[in-house]
C-alpha cells in the first residue's frame, strides 16, 4: 500500500451530506441508501423535510435516523422554500467538508471516497466534483463533463474559466467543498444561483475535476407531482416571488447580468479594479450572440491588426498515428503545435512526443482527458488554448487538412485577407481554421457557434 493511502486511511475526516427534500418518498429512499452504503464511513447525513403533504417522507425518514445514528433528521414547521432548505442543512453541517445533495439523483459508492483524496494532495482546494451521467427513463442521454478544473490559475483567471461553463453547473455543485469556505458564499433566491455559487468559491481556491463517472442526474423526475422547478421558469419565479418578473420573463439575460453585475461587485477577495475587468466576461456569458456594429467592426479591425499566431491542432489516435510524422515535416507553419489525446490512450509515440517536448517546449505542448466524441475533444481544446495561449489568433485543425489531402501552404492565402482572417475557413464542409475569439464554440464536429458566419474556401 502506498504512503499517500495509509495517510488517508489515518485521516478520515468527518463528511457532511446535506439532503433537501420535499416531497420525494422514492427518489430521497434511493439517495440515502447511496450514502448509507458509501465506501467511506465518517458520515453525518442531515436530512431537512421542508414540512412535505406527502407522510411518507417524514416516516421514511425517522425510520433510517433510528436506524443508523450518522442521519439527523429536520422536519421544518412550514414551507420555507427551496432555496432556503438548501441554506439550513449547509448551516448543520459540522464536517471539515459538505456537500449537497438532491433528492432526484444517484450517486455512486464510492462517491466520497474519491472526492475526498484530493483535499489531501492539493493545496487552497475548495471543492472536488466528478462527471455526471444524465439520466432519462434509465437511458443516459448525456453527460455533464464540463472542464470546471481550475487548478493552477490566477483568481481572475478562475473566475473567467467558470463563466465559460456556468450553464452545465450541475454536477460542480453536486461536489464536496471545503465546509467553511462553503459558509462564507452566499445563496441567492434567484435564477442561475448555482452559477453565482460557483463564481464567487471560485475566488477563494482551486477547483479539481475528477475525470471519473461518480453520479446519475434525472432529466426529469416527477414524483408526487412535484418537478424540478428548474424545468418550470414562470413556475419558480412566481414561488419564490422573484422580481422584477416582467424583465426575467421577457429579458432574462439582460436581468440576469445585470443581478449578477451588482453581486459581484460585493464580492470581497476581488478588488475593484479586478472587478471592472471582470465586466466584459459577465457580458460575454449573456449576450455573446449580440452585435452591436460599431463594436463589431472596431473589435474585428483590432483582431485583424494583430500578428497571426497560428496554433496547430493535432488529435492523436491510433488512426492518426501514422501522420505525426507529416506534422514534423509542417511544423514550420505553427507557432504552436497542441497534440490531444485520450488519457487511456497507450502507443510508443507517446514517449517520442514527450522527448519532442523536452527538446522544443515553445513549439509542442500535450493536453490529454477522456472524450466522448471528436466535438467534445474541439471543444475543450479550444477552451484550453484560450486559457493557456492568449494571444494566439488561429485555431488549426491539422488532421481535418491531413484528411482532406490540402497542402498546408493552402492556409497562408485565405487568411492573408480580411474576409477569412476573423471567419471560419472550412474545406469539403470540414473545418481547417477557426478565428480565436472568447465567444466562439463548436455545437458539432464541423460547425461553431450561431455568433458566426461559416465561409467554404475552395480552391
Amino acid at each position: 500500500m502506498q504512503i499517500k493511502e495509509i495517510f488517508i486511511l489515518n485521516n478520515h475526516p468527518l463528511i457532511s451530506i446535506g439532503i433537501p427534500t420535499y416531497n420525494r418518498p422514492i427518489g430521497l429512499e434511493k439517495t440515502i441508501n447511496c450514502f448509507i452504503k458509501q465506501t467511506y464511513f465518517n458520515l453525518e447525513i442531515i436530512i431537512s423535510d421542508n414540512n412535505s403533504e406527502d407522510l411518507k417522507v417524514q416516516q421514511l425518514c425517522k425510520k433510517y435516523s433510528n436506524q443508523d445514528s450518522r442521519i439527523r433528521y429536520f422536519r421544518q414547521k412550514e414551507n420555507i422554500g427551496m432555496y432556503e432548505n438548501f441554506k439550513f442543512v449547509l448551516q448543520k453541517a459540522k464536517g471539515k467538508y459538505f456537500m449537497w445533495a438532491s433528492d432526484d439523483d444517484v450517486f455512486y459508492n464510492n462517491f466520497i471516497e474519491e472526492t475526498l483524496k484530493p483535499f489531501f494532495y492539493v493545496k487552497d482546494l475548495v471543492l472536488c466534483s466528478p462527471i455526471c451521467k444524465v439520466m432519462l427513463e434509465k437511458i443516459e442521454v448525456n453527460k455533464y463533463n464540463a472542464d470546471f478544473q481550475t487548478l493552477g490559475l490566477k483568481k481572475l483567471d478562475r473566475i473567467k474559466k467558470i463563466l465559460l461553463y456556468i450553464k452545465k453547473s450541475h454536477t460542480a455543485l453536486y461536489g464536496l467543498y471545503e465546509t467553511s469556505i462553503l459558509k462564507k458564499i452566499n445563496i441567492y433566491t434567484f435564477i442561475d444561483c448555482d452559477g453565482l455559487i460557483l463564481l464567487e468559491l471560485s475566488q477563494y481556491g482551486f477547483f479539481f475535476q475528477l475525470n471519473k463517472e461518480l453520479m446519475n442526474a434525472n432529466f426529469i423526475h416527477n414524483e408526487n407531482n412535484t418537478q424540478s422547478l428548474t424545468m418550470q421558469k414562470e413556475k419558480l419565479i412566481d414561488t419564490y416571488n422573484m422580481k422584477p418578473k416582467f424583465f426575467l420573463m421577457n429579458f432574462e439575460k439582460i436581468t440576469l447580468f445585470f443581478f449578477l453585475l451588482i453581486k459581484s461587485f460585493k464580492w470581497k477577495r476581488v478588488n475593484l479594479l479586478q472587478k471592472l475587468t471582470l465586466v466584459p466576461s459577465f457580458y460575454n456569458l449573456y449576450f455573446s450572440d449580440v452585435y452591436f456594429l460599431p463594436f463589431s467592426v472596431i473589435n474585428n479591425f483590432l483582431f485583424f491588426l494583430q500578428s497571426k499566431k497560428m496554433i496547430g491542432h493535432f488529435s492523436l489516435n491510433n488512426k492518426s498515428v501514422n501522420h505525426f510524422k507529416k506534422v514534423l515535416e509542417n511544423q514550420a507553419y505553427f507557432d504552436k503545435i497542441l497534440i490531444t489525446y485520450e488519457e487511456k490512450f497507450n502507443h510508443p509515440i507517446l514517449n517520442e512526443i514527450i522527448s519532442l517536448i523536452k527538446v522544443n517546449p515553445s513549439k509542442f505542448s500535450t493536453y490529454s482527458r477522456s472524450w466522448e466524441n471528436k466535438h467534445t475533444e474541439l471543444q475543450y481544446s479550444l477552451g484550453h488554448i484560450k486559457i493557456k495561449y492568449k494571444r494566439s489568433t488561429h485555431f488549426v485543425l491539422i488532421n481535418n487538412i491531413i484528411n482532406n489531402s490540402i497542402d498546408f501552404s493552402y492556409l497562408k492565402v485565405p487568411l492573408k485577407s480580411l474576409k477569412f482572417y476573423n471567419k471560419c475557413l472550412k474545406y469539403n464542409n470540414e473545418i481547417i481554421s477557426v478565428p480565436i475569439r472568447k465567444y466562439i464554440h463548436f455545437v458539432s464536429d464541423n460547425n461553431l457557434s450561431s455568433t458566426i458566419y461559416d465561409y467554404r474556401y475552395n480552391e
